[in-house]
Formats: C-alpha cells, sequence, structure tokens
C-alpha cells in the first residue's frame, strides 16, 4: 500500500472516495489510518485529491439524467467488476505405479515416478487485485462525482430562489420606500394647497383634509369620523379646477370601522391649479362624473 514513504495517488483517491476499506485488507487499513496520522505530506496529498474531486463535481453542467441510465451505468459496474471464469481444469488419471511399474516421461524431458511429473506447473491463472482495482477506479470517481453533481445542483437551485426572493423583497420595500417619500413631501411641502373638508354641524363630525400639488398633480386626502356605506356604495373625491371646467375624479374610498379613510396619490394629471375639492357617494366602482350631490366640500 505505502510506496517507499508515502501513499500513492491511486489509494488516496480510493479514500477519499471512502472505496478504501472495500478493496483493502484489514492491515492495509490500520496502515494507512496510521501513516495519515504521522505523515503531513499524505494529508497535505489528500486534502489536494478532494479538492479536485469537488471542484470536478461543481464543473459538471446539471443535466437531466436519460430514462434508465442510472440502471444501465450500475450494471455496467458489475460487468466489469465481475471476475472472469477460470479456465476447466480436468484431472488426468495417474496410473498405479505398483500395476505398471513404469516411469511416465513429461514432455519437457522430467521423468517422475509414479506417472507423476515432477515439476509441472499448475494450471491456475494469475489475479491482480490492484489491476482490478485500476479498472473500477474510474467509475468509482465517475459515480462520485454524479453523486456530488446532483447534491451541488439542487442547492445551488434553492440559493437562487432565496436570491430571487430576497431581490423581489428589496424591490418591493425600495417601491414602498418611494411612494412613503412621495406622500411625505406632499403632506409638508410649502407650495401644497392644505384644505379641511366638513360635512356640516355634528359631534363627531365628518372630516377631511388635503394636500395638494398642483405641478405635480399630486395629492393626499386623509378622512376621519366617516360613516359607513353599503357595499354596492363609496365614497369618490373630486378635484374643482380653479379655470372653471368639470370635476376631476380623484379615487374612491371606504371608511374602516373606527370611520377612517384615505386616498394617496391618485393618477392626477399635473399643472391644474383647485378651486375647492368635494366628497360625493357614488358606485362602488366609482363615477367620472359626480352623479349625487357634494357632501363634503373646501376651498
Amino acid at each position: 500500500m505505502i510506496d517507499g514513504q508515502h501513499i500513492p495517488e491511486e489509494d488516496l483517491a480510493l479514500y477519499a472516495l471512502g472505496a478504501f476499506d472495500e478493496v483493502r485488507e484489514a492491515a492495509d487499513i490500520a496502515a494507512m489510518k496510521a501513516h495519515l496520522a504521522s505523515c503531513g505530506n499524505c494529508n497535505q496529498a489528500l486534502a489536494e485529491v478532494n479538492g479536485d474531486l469537488a471542484l470536478l463535481a461543481l464543473s459538471v453542467e446539471q443535466l437531466p439524467l436519460p430514462a434508465g441510465a442510472s440502471q444501465r451505468f450500475m450494471e455496467r459496474i458489475s460487468a466489469e467488476q465481475r471476475p472472469a471464469a477460470s479456465p476447466a481444469v480436468h484431472s488426468v488419471p495417474v496410473p498405479d505405479r505398483a500395476a505398471t511399474g513404469a516411469s511416465l516421461k513429461h514432455p519437457n524431458g522430467a521423468v517422475a515416478s509414479g506417472g507423476v511429473p515432477s515439476k509441472t506447473p499448475l494450471p491456475f491463472p494469475a489475479t491482480s487485485a490492484r489491476s482490478s482495482v485500476s479498472v473500477a477506479l474510474p467509475w468509482m470517481l465517475a459515480a462520485a462525482m454524479l453523486a456530488a453533481a446532483v447534491y451541488l445542483g439542487s442547492e445551488v437551485s434553492q440559493l437562487r430562489a432565496s436570491r430571487d426572493l430576497a431581490r423581489a423583497e428589496s424591490v418591493r420595500l425600495a417601491v414602498e420606500a418611494d411612494r412613503a417619500k412621495e406622500v411625505l413631501e406632499v403632506l409638508t411641502a410649502p407650495a401644497a394647497q392644505q384644505v379641511t373638508l366638513t360635512q356640516g354641524k355634528g359631534t363627531p363630525a365628518p372630516m377631511g383634509r388635503t394636500s395638494y400639488m398642483p405641478s405635480k398633480g399630486a395629492l393626499v386626502f386623509m378622512a376621519s369620523h366617516m360613516p359607513s356605506l353599503p357595499a354596492s356604495k363609496a365614497y369618490e373625491l373630486w378635484v374643482i379646477p380653479a379655470n372653471g371646467h368639470a370635476p376631476m375624479p380623484a379615487g374612491t374610498f371606504r371608511p374602516d370601522e373606527q370611520g377612517t379613510a384615505s386616498v394617496l396619490l391618485p393618477p392626477l394629471p399635473a399643472g391644474i391649479p383647485a378651486k375647492a375639492f368635494g366628497v360625493t357617494i357614488e358606485r362602488a366602482e366609482g363615477s367620472p362624473v359626480p352623479t349625487s350631490p357634494i357632501i363634503m366640500s373646501g376651498s
């Protein structure tokens, strides 16, 4: 097993693949572990083999196996590792020396008494454990790399899915942050019109507050103490232009259980100053023009 002072690279590869115990005797296994415990060079070589196997597995493109490929692969390994049948040895009857009283002469010239050649070679084929290991090693390496590639492919897929989710969440948060920044600008800008809408006398009276930036067409509306409405109805906010044009719809809203509601940055054209704002009750999907009296207004 140990060539001179160090372990051969082939045995290190078997050890890295976990196959050394299957092709070596117990004494070789013990000697390998003892040598690794004391030899820094062999430990370094083993680490390099492990690194090479990992890099080779990472370089494999992740493709689905063809149907039946795994079964054919295992059958081929089994066929190559199966030892060839030993040639049949036919026994030759030996004449009884006592009966014949003669000697048999071997074809090579040696004469043995009793009819048995003195130096006849045994007809058993020589086998090499090392050569069988050399034949099986490439397939064992391929199997290990295939398993590592499948495992790493699964890990990479999970990491990609996590990365995509993180990117989507980052985009969502960025959009929300931009929207919150714009809402704050509308509420605090000196050029914004600050108008309070009331219904009239009542305790507590419904109230709405509008911040509007005509230059940007940006509007934020906050309402409180709004009565609830049937499911088929909704409140609709209107911008009444200062140029005398028809009211522009600025979005529908329905109050929550506490009577609060809001309309944030509805799609409005820029550059239209407002003379006043109003609220009507319309159908749930809204209306392009007011169809009922204004119940709240402010200018």
